[in-house]
This record gives C-alpha cells, structure tokens and sequence, in this order.
C-alpha cells in the first residue's frame, strides 16, 4: 500500500513535468527552427515493469525527469526574404557568442552595421572561411549553403551536426554542446527566402496536456484512497 503510493506520487511528479514541457512547447510554437520536447514518461514505466518482473527493487524517484527532443523538420515557410535561409535534414548552423560557439535552427539573420550576417540577437554567423561578411547588394544562397554576393562566392555556410540532448539550451533559441570536441559536419538542403518553422503541433500539444492533467488528477485521487484505507487499518483494524 504504502508503495502504491510511492508510485502514484512518482507518477505525478512526471506528470507535473510533462505539463511543464508542453507549456514550453506552446510557448514557442511560433520560435522559428524550435524543436519540440517531450519526457520520457513511457520508457520509464516500462522500465519500472520490467523492474517488478524480475521482483527488483523500484528505485524512487529523485527528481529527475529525462527528456528528448523531435528532431523532425518544421514545416517551411516562405518570406522571400534574401536573408531567411531555413535547413532541411540534419544540420545545425553554427553561430559565434560571447560564450563561444552555439549552434541554432533559426535562419532568421540581418546583417549588421560591420557588413556581418548575424542572427536576430547580433551573434555572428560562421562560415567555412570564418564570421560570413556581406559586402554588396544581391544575395545568393545555393541549396548547399554556398554564398555569392553580386555574381561572386564570398563564403559557405559551417552546417554541423549536434546532439540536442547533450547540449545545454540557452536563451535566444540556441544551443551550446555541454562538452568541446569534434562536431562532424552536415549537410542539409539549404532554402532561401524561407525559414523552418517550429516543429511543434498546437492541437497535439494540447490534447497532451489535457490527458496529464486528467492523469494527475486520477493519481491524487488513489493517493487519497489509499491513505484513507491505510489510516483505517491503523486506527480501526489495529485496535479490534
């Protein structure tokens, strides 16, 4: 009984940072190049099965809730833009901080008052021959990333590949890797004119929220049966 409710309790907490998850996802369901997350909630219950099978011991919980993150492609949309370049396939672009090197999905770039190309918050973009400089009016960008300012190739963009779930999400839609090493490079079908919408489903979300919501309602409501019959077993039983 009193493990029903260990495990009740360990079911709403997944439950509560479920909910968690999909208000962030909600949040940015109009951040370009977002991916979505989610919890590992039914690796875990299975995981916890497998466990009362071989008659193991269920460790409980301690707080922590492993997450993943859809790597799928967002859908693409057109803004006819020169400096909107949205990827499809593997690929991050690499981008240049104050805190090193990120990596990010959003295209959305300007070009800033050095002749930069740079992302909405003022980070420059990398290419192969270093930060990307726009010196010229016309802009072309092949499907390989190759840039030609006025009819002449200036630089191709640095695509890398990158593990999201070993990297630390930072602010302004950006992704830093938690360890230095080598980055194997990608190579995704470049779109200019476009970006890559969030991969976030607003209906799916919110039937998903609704469902954890009921859930961690049903899992208080066992909780509180369970109480109730262990404290009669106590007060009632103990005494006759």
């Amino acid at each position: 009984m009193i493990r029903g409710i260990y495990q009740n309790s360990s079911a709403m907490q997944l439950l509560e940072n479920k909910v968690d998850v999909i208000a962030n996802n909600l949040a940015n369901i109009s951040t370009a190049g977002y991916k979505r997350r989610d919890v590992s909630f039914q690796q875990m219950i299975e995981a916890e099965q497998a466990l009362d099978r071989n008659m193991l011991k269920v460790k409980l919980p301690d707080g922590f809730t492993p997450t993943y993150t859809d790597n799928s492609d967002g859908r693409l949309k057109q803004t006819g833009n020169p400096l909107d370049i949205a990827l499809s396939g593997k690929g991050f672009f690499q981008v240049k901080t104050d805190n090193g090197l990120a990596y990010t999905r959003d295209g959305n770039f300007k070009i800033n008052s050095e002749g930069q190309m740079v992302t909405p918050d003022g980070y420059k973009v990398m290419g192969n021959s270093g930060p990307i400089e726009i010196n010229g009016s016309k802009i072309d960008v092949d499907q390989s990333g190759q840039i030609s300012v006025d009819g002449k190739v200036v630089n191709q963009f640095l695509f890398k590949n990158i593990n999201i779930d070993n990297s630390i999400i930072m602010k302004d839609n950006l992704y830093k890797q938690k360890t230095t090493g080598y980055l194997e490079d990608a190579k995704p079908r470049v779109s200019q004119g476009f970006v890559e919408e969030s991969n976030v489903n607003n209906v799916k979300e919110m039937v998903e929220m609704i469902s954890a919501q009921r859930l961690y309602e049903a899992n208080q409501k066992l909780i509180k049966a369970q109480d109730d019959t262990l404290n009669k077993a106590v007060n009632q039983i103990a005494r006759s």
